[in-house]
């Protein structure tokens, strides 16, 4: 079986770094970059399971950021982090259509499971 690989963009040092040491431990190779950007020019090297990435790094872009991640082959999945918003942002979050949704703060052993094969969800709001 290959190694899944997750692409963890995330400017919180605590989440990226719980994430990350979880997802290892668990078998994962993991990257991680603290911009959007940066997450976007690794993509064009690596093909990537799953994309991790808080709202705020695509508040703005993320149709831009999405349209990219959609057109990879293969394509990742993407599971999208929430803090608080307001409707009109729930809505544009929500239009983007990222495969798994979490609420701040995450627990990543909920993180893991969801991208796990037998336990992912699509388009599902958790926490």
């Amino acid at each position: 079986m290959n190694q899944r690989k997750m692409l963890i963009i995330e400017d919180d040092r605590a989440t990226r770094d719980a994430l990350q040491r979880l997802f290892i431990s668990r078998g994962w190779e993991v990257a991680m970059v603290t911009t959007q950007a940066e997450g976007l020019a690794l993509m064009d090297d690596y093909p990537f399971d799953w994309i991790v990435v808080p709202w705020e790094q695509l508040e703005g872009s993320g149709e831009r950021f999405m349209l990219r991640v959609r057109a990879a082959a293969p394509r990742p999945r993407v599971v999208l982090l929430t803090d608080s918003m307001d409707s009109a942002s729930w809505a544009i979050a929500k239009g983007l259509k990222a495969d798994i949704r979490f609420r701040k703060p995450v627990i990543p052993e909920d993180v893991f499971r969801a991208c796990e094969p037998s336990w992912g969800r699509d388009a599902t709001l958790v926490g």
